[in-house]
């Protein structure tokens, strides 16, 4: 990744700019494998980045409450960061743009609104949400099991 990294001119925002933790923690261990990544000439322009466990947005926020006994939280870590984009205006940012992206602004306005609600579309969300209950009810399977 890093050599992929220095040939793409890009940089890590972890751990170079405000809080540094663990983005992944599980009973396995801790690792860091979610970034934010940034064109090096553009890196000046992050202004923060925060990193914060779900066990802590999960106390913090008061919600436990409101989550089920058998609900497993996410060992992945909420990572939030904050750019200066002031610098920037659309007539600025369409003055940047190469052929290439710009012929893509065009294409993107020519996408009908309701190109998301086909048939082929909601059939692939409805088996997707099939597969996620049926993993669900695996999971309180096995969560009884072992008598959680």
């Amino acid at each position: 990744m890093i050599d992929f990294l220095v040939e793409m001119q890009y940089c890590t925002v972890n751990g170079r700019v405000g809080t540094t933790d663990y983005t992944c923690i599980s009973g396995a261990g801790a690792s860091e494998v979610d970034y934010v990544l940034v064109p090096l000439e553009k890196f000046h322009l992050v202004k923060s980045c925060l990193v914060e466990r779900t066990t802590e947005i999960r106390c913090d926020s008061g919600i436990q409450s409101l989550l089920g006994k058998n609900l497993r939280l996410p060992d992945h870590s909420l990572i939030t960061f904050e750019v200066n984009v002031s610098e920037y205006s659309i007539e600025n940012l369409d003055k940047s743009l190469g052929a290439k992206q710009h012929r893509l602004k065009k294409m993107i306005h020519k996408l009908p609104e309701d190109f998301m609600t086909g048939a082929g579309v909601q059939d692939l969300l409805a088996k997707w949400v099939k597969e996620m209950e049926s993993v669900k009810a695996v999971i309180e399977d096995v969560d009884k099991l072992y008598g959680k």
